[in-house]
């Protein structure tokens, strides 16, 4: 991510309390991102950038990357906006298929505009038993699939020999 608002990635000398301009090599990039710490650094000819997306998260899942986590936080709000006016309706078939169509829209949505590759919703008697109905509640159960961004880039180069230099033809 290219960072627009700043000159240079530096930092704050301790004895002097002077700024003190600095880039980082490629090696520290990587021992820093091991660390999860997304280094901020200058690359010529693109500028300064964020150069990393892992976030805090303690166990390894899609959810220590920054735009899956973005992605779960923008679609918990979207989703929960959207069910609201649902609230005090008759808890229904007819009542749980729209709130369903409604999901599956915002879901759908994402998935045209690359943030999903694939979603599965339930919202029916298989999770809207009985008790559930009793105690005024609606289940919509979501499952999605999202889509990760690029870390790595491999490019493999080979070396073959030419045609002619084999003797074969």
């Amino acid at each position: 991510m290219v960072v627009s608002n700043a000159t240079s990635v530096g930092y704050l000398k301790a004895s002097e309390g002077e700024y003190e301009s600095t880039s980082l090599n490629e090696g520290q990039r990587d021992s820093y991102y091991l660390n999860k710490v997304n280094p901020i650094t200058s690359f010529p000819a693109r500028g300064i950038a964020v150069f990393g997306q892992k976030t805090l998260n303690a166990n390894a899942s899609a959810l220590d990357r920054v735009n899956v986590s973005r992605l779960i936080i923008y679609l918990r709000e979207q989703l929960d906006d959207a069910v609201k006016p649902f609230l005090f309706e008759q808890n229904d078939s007819i009542t749980r298929n729209n709130a369903r169509s409604v999901v599956e829209r915002i879901l759908s949505n994402l998935v045209a505009q690359r943030g999903l590759f694939d979603y599965i919703t339930v919202c029916d008697t298989s999770n809207n038993t009985p008790a559930r109905i009793d105690r005024n509640e609606l289940h919509i159960d979501v499952a999605v699939q999202p889509i990760k961004s690029i870390e790595f880039i491999y490019i493999p180069i080979r070396i073959q020999n030419t045609l002619g230099s084999t003797g074969n033809s």
